[in-house]
């Protein structure tokens, strides 16, 4: 999902939720006619139609120009002469509906959204994720907070395993979310393993997170509820990876090829995985050393999307989920080779 800034325990629940209000005190929004107004490159500013000057960031620049059609690459390269010449020439031909802009207190653009979409701040969203918990004040597991984009990693006492190895695992709730809704929110159970930091996570998708036509309030609502399966789906994980230990594997390579296939992960990747089961980092999370079941295979995945690098941020998201995906959908699963029954 994210590249973590902020690791287990560098914030209380408190705190957090004191940092999210003030960024929502500290927002403001001021609706624009973007075809008629004023992009200045030199500056990286806009003038909007009622004469006020605010100023883009990299990332506003990029929604802008998106919104635009106008290639973010080819808009990063452009000299000042001719950005201005091709942002406002698709200003005037091209944005001719109202948009709310998202302001710090210095007047810099945070994000674009649509006048008709809900606003919902950060601090409230927090506090409907925090009540799916029904009770139990969760801990701060990781966060990050850059703008307008928001995500945390939430687990509770409440969600704490020892599975038949004697590893301790820790569950909960993953959450992405932009208050300009440029992507749906993500909602996510997720499971660690203690002993290496190993994350597992599977995807919230009983129905689509939908904002556009809902209220502020219904937003949030939606919130809990999918928060509220997230926890649901954490004790499935759970269930899963226990099973998973009893699964024996013929051959943990060609289960790991299968996998691979099914998901259509690309041959160098694979690769990787596979030397993997050589790895002295990895087997010392295995009993014995020795990758004997289907367990160690999913541990695998997820090792490596933990803790490995050189791949890219989507990439080690996406061998997480593969991983907390096996685990939720064990019973639709073979025993024997990973692959979907």
């Amino acid at each position: 999902m994210t590249g973590w800034e902020f690791p287990s325990g560098a914030i209380e629940l408190g705190d957090l939720m004191q940092n999210l209000s003030d960024v929502a005190d500290n927002t403001s929004h001021i609706e624009m006619d973007l075809g008629r107004s004023k992009y200045i490159s030199k500056e990286n500013t806009i003038v909007t139609d009622s004469d006020e000057e605010i100023t883009l960031t990299n990332g506003s620049y990029h929604q802008l120009c998106d919104m635009l059609d106008v290639p973010t690459k080819y808009g990063e390269r452009m000299p000042d002469p001719l950005a201005d010449y091709t942002i406002n020439y698709f200003l005037s031909e091209g944005a001719r509906r109202p948009y709310n802009a998202l302001l710090d207190k210095d007047k810099v653009v945070r994000s674009f959204m649509r006048p008709d979409m809900p606003y919902v701040r950060h601090d409230d969203l927090m506090t409907s994720i925090v009540n799916s918990f029904d009770g139990t004040e969760p801990f701060v597991h990781r966060w990050q907070l850059n703008g307008g984009k928001f995500n945390v990693q939430l687990r509770s006492s409440d969600l704490t395993f020892e599975d038949p190895g004697g590893s301790m695992l820790f569950g909960g709730i993953e959450v992405a979310y932009d208050d300009s809704w440029k992507k749906s929110p993500v909602f996510k159970a997720f499971l660690n393993r203690l002993v290496c930091d190993n994350g597992a996570s599977v995807n919230v998708e009983s129905r689509k997170f939908r904002v556009d036509g809902y209220s502020t309030e219904g937003v949030l609502s939606q919130a809990r509820e999918f928060s509220s399966l997230a926890l649901i789906q954490v004790q499935q994980m759970v269930n899963g990876l226990v099973a998973m230990q009893q699964d024996k594997v013929k051959n943990a390579e060609s289960a790991i090829r299968n996998l691979c296939m099914q998901h259509k992960l690309p041959n160098k990747l694979r690769e990787l995985l596979i030397r993997y089961l050589t790895d002295d980092r990895y087997l010392a999370t295995v009993p014995d050393g020795r990758v004997e079941t289907m367990y160690d295979v999913v541990n695998l995945f997820t090792f490596v999307g933990t803790h490995d690098y050189s791949i890219t941020q989507e990439y080690r998201d996406l061998l997480c989920e593969i991983g907390g995906g096996a685990m939720f959908a064990h019973d639709d699963t073979c025993v024997e080779c990973g692959s979907t029954i």
